[in-house]
């Protein structure tokens, strides 16, 4: 619960040199969002929360990186906020320190939600960047529906604004598409149609989730059943968003299978 373990692809040669060659700075994804009762050993603990600053500080001075990325995921109860608040603020002293970037991937809210870890105002006072995931209001888990319906992403960009620095939180745009229990990549999403492209649709006029506007929302029928997924020209509507609401930029997850003209389209904007 203090250390951490090094995946298979991390410092993965190509990018390495990849990055080095174009002058793009490096910051490794540091996880946990499978063992939630290490996750909050580690946080309650303040000899623990030390000794895990540390693990995360020398290993981004040894790996020459330019910060660290926490993702560190179902904290969603009253009592996770202030130890993870703290935690927080001691990795960020702690890297500062050293000329490292503290940066953190945080839910998508509209709204400071008590019972959960992520205080949008009190992070953005202490990190250099939160990533909001703009993705997954419906999900592979969920009923079938937009991954992330426009209203919404326009309501949380709003929220990041109201905190006094909305140029600290970055938007994250979703790379796929989602199903009841499958997904596709958002490049190969169109492929596994069987009925026409609906670039609209009425769903989240009656959604449990909540009623927000869609927004420009591809779907289709397929052999797994409805589907509902972006392309550039969705993705620009929520870019669109967070310029509006002076966010600092857009992040994606993940690289690869992109639609066509992506890159060139955050270009425009960011």
């Amino acid at each position: 619960s203090v250390s951490v373990r090094t995946l298979a692809d991390a410092d993965d040669g190509n990018v390495v040199a990849a990055a080095a060659a174009n002058h793009v700075a490096l910051s490794p994804l540091v996880a946990s969002v499978d063992n939630d009762a290490a996750l909050r050993g580690m946080l309650y603990d303040p000899a623990k929360r030390a000794a895990h600053v540390k693990v995360l500080t020398d290993l981004a001075v040894k790996q020459g990186y330019a910060g660290i990325d926490i993702d560190y995921e179902h904290l969603w109860t009253a009592a996770d906020r202030a130890p993870y608040t703290a935690f927080m603020t001691e990795l960020a002293a702690a890297l500062h320190a050293v000329g490292k970037q503290l940066t953190l991937c945080a839910p998508g809210m509209d709204h400071d939600a008590a019972d959960s870890a992520w205080s949008y105002a009190a992070l953005a006072t202490i990190v250099d960047h939160v990533h909001v995931m703009g993705y997954d209001f419906h999900s592979i888990s969920t009923h079938a529906g937009p991954t992330a319906p426009l209203g919404w992403i326009d309501s949380v960009a709003a929220y990041a604004e109201s905190t006094g620095h909305p140029d600290r939180f970055v938007l994250g745009l979703p790379n796929y598409g989602v199903g009841a229990g499958f997904f596709c990549a958002l490049g190969q999403c169109a492929a596994s149609c069987t009925s026409a492209i609906a670039d609209t649709t009425n769903h989240m006029q009656t959604c449990p989730f909540g009623n927000y506007a869609a927004g420009r929302s591809l779907n289709c029928s397929s052999a797994a059943g409805q589907i509902y997924f972006d392309d550039a020209a969705s993705l620009e509507q929520k870019v669109e968003a967070a310029q509006a609401h002076s966010l600092g930029g857009i992040t994606y997850w993940t690289v690869g299978s992109e639609p066509a003209g992506f890159f060139d389209m955050v270009k425009k904007h960011y």
